[in-house]
């Protein structure tokens, strides 16, 4: 018994200091929820003085009316900028797409010409050129660009050169009509007989005289240069016996307008070959003197003077066949039926263009001067409404709000102002801008709302 009383001694006493460890071990929730009776109250919100008071009333009513202009400026801003369409990209493309389809009429009335034998060839020539121009307005319509006018320029060239179509087809279509009346008429039909008969002898001697050119032309890289100058003096002389043959031929009655076109054709070879001959004998004098000879030979420039040459041949000797084949009074009145019917495509052509003229010369109405002018206007006014937001009161309650405001008609300032020295018609997202920064400066300017109404609910 003795031992087991030593025993539990030990064990009991342990476990009461295990009792006292857990209860100085205790969460800090089982402390009273109340807080001692000398802990110091909580801080309260000090009420406005009667300056404050009075300062945030002026600021309320300076506020209201800056926000109020600020509103109107917003609505006469965006119902301007909602009637500026002809300005729109979109403008641009409906407008465009309409002359490619007009232009398409143009086209489709030249191809109704009428083409019989006489005049087939000339109606041909006005066909060809509205084609390439309604070409030009369709690569336009599909691939304008604001600020790129390289396909406008594009057009305008077209345009040229369907004017230099027509006034060659008004001179050839005069000049066969003076030539039939000149057919019809007695004694007409031997003198083109004649005509004709020396018209082939002199195409075969100018024909003849090309193909020589062509021989030397391929045999001068392998011959002496003075060979090849000597050369070409015997081809000119013999070119001279050619100028002088057509020269003489008969310019009267039917055969005047052949012979004189004729004629200019065979002056301006002739110079042409001339030039030729003096730049060979210049590069023949600087090969002398050591300096390189040119990369390309004189001798290759006659190429498209010798083409149009033969073009002009040919069409003569057209001209010539249908005088003497065909019954001269038949002809006259196929080409008396073209010109009626010519005379309508061209009213057309022409009012066509003069509405494109129109369009082109204003922008499609989309007028840039008066657009300035506008933002101009927008932009004084967002300028006297920044100078009201800065002098609003800005005492230590009211700053914050005032800052707001401040930051929110700058940014509205800058995108105005910025709008106004890069405004360029047609251009994409021309007010991007300006709209990402009046959502910035709606969301300041409610904050500041927000701040003065918890400061007016302390007074």
């Amino acid at each position: 018994m003795k031992v087991r009383l030593g025993t539990l001694i030990p064990l009991l006493l342990g476990s009461l200091l295990l009792a006292s460890a857990m209860a100085c071990s205790e969460p800090a929730d089982t402390q009273p929820a109340t807080a001692p009776p000398d802990a110091p109250a909580a801080s309260t919100v000090e009420p406005l003085s009667a300056g404050d008071r009075m300062a945030m009333d002026v600021f309320v009513e300076q506020r209201q009316a800056i926000d109020e202009e600020w509103d109107q400026l917003h609505v006469d801003f965006d119902r301007w900028r909602a009637g500026l369409t002809s300005c729109h990209r979109s403008s641009v493309h409906e407008a465009l797409q309409g002359f490619a389809a007009g232009f398409a009429e143009v086209t489709a009335q030249a191809g109704d010409l009428p083409r019989a034998t006489a005049i087939r060839e000339i109606a041909d020539v006005v066909i060809a050129a509205a084609e390439d121009e309604e070409a030009a307005f369709r690569r336009l319509r599909d691939r304008w660009q604001p600020d790129d006018i390289s396909l406008f320029e594009q057009v305008e060239q077209r345009r040229a050169d369907s004017a230099t179509a027509q006034r060659d087809v008004e001179d050839r279509t005069l000049e066969l009509r003076e030539q039939l009346e000149a057919a019809a008429e007695p004694g007409e039909r031997a003198a083109l007989t004649a005509f004709s008969g020396a018209l082939d002898a002199v195409g075969d001697d100018w024909n003849e005289f090309h193909d020589d050119y062509a021989g030397l032309q391929e045999a001068a890289a392998q011959m002496d240069p003075f060979a090849v100058i000597a050369e070409l003096d015997r081809l000119i002389v013999r070119f001279d016996a050619i100028v002088e043959t057509v020269s003489g031929l008969s310019a009267e009655g039917a055969t005047e307008g052949v012979a004189v076109t004729l004629q200019a054709a065979v002056e301006a070879e002739r110079e042409a070959l001339l030039a030729v001959h003096a730049r060979m004998q210049d590069d023949l004098a600087a090969l002398l003197e050591g300096q390189a000879p040119p990369p390309r030979s004189p001798l290759d420039e006659m190429d498209a003077v010798f083409e149009e040459s033969e073009a002009t041949l040919e069409r003569v000797g057209r001209t010539v066949r249908l005088l003497i084949d065909d019954d001269p009074k038949e002809r006259l009145a196929e080409v008396q039926n073209f010109e009626a019917h010519y005379a309508a495509l061209v009213v057309k052509w022409d009012a066509f263009h003069e509405r494109y003229g129109d369009w082109r010369r204003t922008d499609g109405g989309c007028d840039r001067t008066e657009v300035l002018q506008s933002l101009d206007g927008f932009n004084l006014r967002m300028g006297d409404l920044g100078r009201e937001v800065r002098s609003l009161p800005r005492s230590s309650y009211l700053l914050p709000m005032y800052n707001l405001l401040v930051e929110a008609v700058e940014r509205e300032e800058g995108a105005i102002r910025a709008l106004r020295n890069s405004w360029r018609p047609f251009t994409v997202d021309a007010f991007k801008t300006v709209d990402q920064e009046r959502v910035t400066a709606d969301r300041l300017r409610r904050q500041a709302a927000v701040g003065l109404q918890e400061l007016r609910d302390r007074s």
